[in-house]
C-alpha cells in the first residue's frame, strides 16, 4: 500500500507540472452538472438532490492552490496498474476518466475499497498508503478533513450514472444474465440511495 501511495504522490507531481496545451479537460464541476442533468428526470429523489445541493456549496468553498488542485486520474485501480518491480513502483494506464479536481478526491477514489463510510483513515490499509503519499507529497489535515466529502461525490456520482444506466431497463423475455445484472445493479442503486438519508 505504501508504494500505491508514493505512486499517486509521484503522479501528482507530474500533474503540478502539466500545463494542456489547448484541449480542455472536464472538471468536478462539469460532474456535478452531469448529476444535476440526470437528477432532473428524478424529482422525486429527494435525498439525492440534497446531497448534490450540499455537496456543490461545499466545493465551491474548498481553497484552490497548485499544491492542491490539478488533473487527477480518478481511476486510480488496481485494474489500471502494473508494478514495475525494478523501480518499485507502478506504472499506470487508463487515463481516459482524468478530470480537474483536489488531489485529495484522487487519493479518495484510489482508496475507495479501503474506506468505510466514517473515512477512518487509521485502518491500517490506508494509513500505509498515506504514509507513501506524505514521504513524496505534503498532504494537508485540511486535505484529510475533505475526504468525507470527496466519498460523498463519488457515492452520488455512482448513483447517478446506475440512475441513468437502469433507464429503460424493463426488457420483456431478457436473457437470466440481463435480468441478473439488472438486480445487481438494482441492490447497487438503493444501497447507495439509503446512504443519502443518513
Amino acid at each position: 500500500m505504501k508504494i500505491g501511495g508514493k505512486s499517486l504522490a509521484s503522479l501528482h507531481q507530474l500533474s503540478e507540472l502539466y500545463d494542456p496545451s489547448s484541449n480542455r479537460q472536464w472538471d468536478w464541476q462539469d460532474i456535478l452538472q452531469k448529476i444535476n442533468t440526470i437528477l432532473q428526470s428524478y424529482p422525486n429523489e429527494k435525498e439525492a438532490i440534497q446531497e448534490l445541493h450540499t455537496l456543490t456549496a461545499y466545493l465551491q468553498n474548498l481553497p484552490i492552490s497548485s499544491s492542491n488542485y490539478g488533473l487527477i486520474h480518478y481511476d486510480f485501480q488496481l485494474d489500471n496498474l502494473f508494478y514495475e518491480e525494478k523501480y518499485r513502483s507502478f506504472h499506470v494506464i487508463d487515463f481516459d476518466d482524468a478530470v480537474y479536481s483536489w488531489y485529495a478526491h484522487d487519493i479518495v477514489t484510489a482508496l475507495d475499497d479501503f474506506l468505510d463510510d466514517a473515512t477512518h483513515v487509521d485502518h491500517l490499509p490506508v494509513k500505509f498508503f498515506l504514509q507513501g503519499y506524505r514521504s513524496i507529497r505534503s498532504l494537508s489535515d485540511e486535505d484529510i478533513k475533505s475526504f468525507p466529502y470527496f466519498q460523498r461525490f463519488m457515492k452520488l456520482y455512482q448513483f447517478s450514472k446506475l440512475l441513468w444506466t437502469l433507464e429503460g431497463s424493463d426488457i420483456v423475455d431478457a436473457p437470466q444474465w440481463l435480468d441478473d445484472l439488472k438486480l445487481k445493479l438494482i441492490r447497487a442503486r438503493d444501497r447507495l440511495r439509503h446512504s443519502f438519508c443518513k
